[in-house]
């Protein structure tokens, strides 16, 4: 019975991560897309090198969740 309310706890868990992950993502590609319209309109190196590290950002997040998910998933088989 305990294994079954860890279990859906990490579903919940998941779900939560998921979804501000996702939030994270889509926020991240939207800034970095006008970043770089923004660098290229104003010819703006730094601007651009900005909209590049927001970018960097989308990347760093998927690696975090992928890593909180196999965590978890670790966490579960030394419980059962």
């Amino acid at each position: 019975m305990e294994n079954a309310l860890y279990v859906g706890g990490f579903e919940m868990e998941q779900k939560i991560a998921m979804k501000i992950s996702m939030v994270s993502i889509v926020g991240n590609i939207l800034l970095s897309l006008f970043k770089a319209l923004a660098g290229i309109v104003a010819n703006s190196g730094a601007m651009i090198s900005d909209a590049i590290h927001s970018a960097s950002d989308v990347f760093s997040t998927i690696y975090r969740q992928m890593q909180h998910t196999d965590l978890c998933r670790q966490n579960i088989k030394r419980k059962s």
